[in-house]
């Protein structure tokens, strides 16, 4: 499952953090990012999928 939370950065726009959320058996993990460089343009980041992978390889 994904989803993209805006945050407030105190006072200097929002934030937008791509999450991503993996179950493994019954552990479920959350995995997150957000480009700083984006925030202004209001692009989302992506969690990028070999991360995951090598995590979700060591849960398992």
């Amino acid at each position: 499952m994904a989803f993209v939370v805006d945050a407030d950065m105190d006072g200097e726009g929002t934030g937008a953090f791509t999450v991503e959320v993996v179950r493994v058996g019954s552990l479920v993990s959350t995995y997150y990012s957000v480009d700083f460089a984006s925030i202004e343009s209001g692009r989302t980041s992506a969690v990028p999928l070999a991360v995951i992978d090598a995590q979700v390889g060591k849960l398992a």
